[in-house]
């Protein structure tokens, strides 16, 4: 226990010194803004953490061609204004259920569960820390990009945890297992950027 402690004290002062590039992009909290509608029934599709994404995008398409603004080209303004809203609405469901990470806390947003979470697990953390450091310490591109593999392999590990923790009903392990999926996802968005530039 003493020694998780001290890991987790550790990775803290890490995120905020100045070594670490992407502190900002690592919230100790992630925030989700309440909306007045559910982003699942909006679309017509089952509240779940396991989407069908084919099922999604058909969904997605045919809510967008419902409200296109040609078809309200003739129509009042008013109406005009309504189907403008609703389609800037489709547009926003889609865009949160579409990515695993933002699907996730968006069903605990709206499970009515605390969105506060951190990472105790020492291992997964200092793991993370080692990554950053190779990223930050390699200009070799055969190594960033296997370094990028297991990161990838990582995160599509932590996509599946969170899977099998919404699928049990443990909202405390899914909520770790996402803060997880957000450290990866922001060493992935990492290496790719250096990958790119150099």
């Amino acid at each position: 226990m003493g020694s998780k402690r001290i890991v987790t004290e550790v990775f803290q002062k890490w995120l905020s010194s100045s070594r670490c590039r992407v502190q900002r992009c690592f919230p100790r909290t992630f925030t989700v803004t309440r909306e007045d509608r559910n982003h699942f029934d909006l679309l017509s599709i089952p509240k779940t953490f396991d989407l069908d994404m084919k099922q999604l995008e058909m969904h997605y398409k045919r809510m967008q061609q419902k409200y296109h603004p040609d078809q309200y080209a003739t129509k009042p303004q008013s109406e005009q204004a309504i189907a403008a809203a609703e389609s800037s609405s489709i547009n926003a469901a889609y865009d949160v259920l579409k990515d695993p990470l933002r699907r996730a806390r968006y069903l605990l947003d709206t499970s009515n569960e605390d969105e506060e979470g951190t990472v105790t697990d020492p291992e997964l953390l200092m793991k993370v820390m080692e990554y950053q450091e190779r990223i930050d310490g390699s200009s070799n591109q055969k190594e960033l990009t296997e370094i990028r593999d297991e990161i990838e392999s990582r995160y599509e590990k932590a996509i599946q945890d969170i899977s099998e923790a919404f699928s049990a009903g443990n909202p405390e392990d899914a909520r770790e297992k996402i803060n997880c999926l957000s450290y990866f996802k922001t060493l992935s968005q990492r290496i790719s950027e250096k990958l790119h530039v150099e």
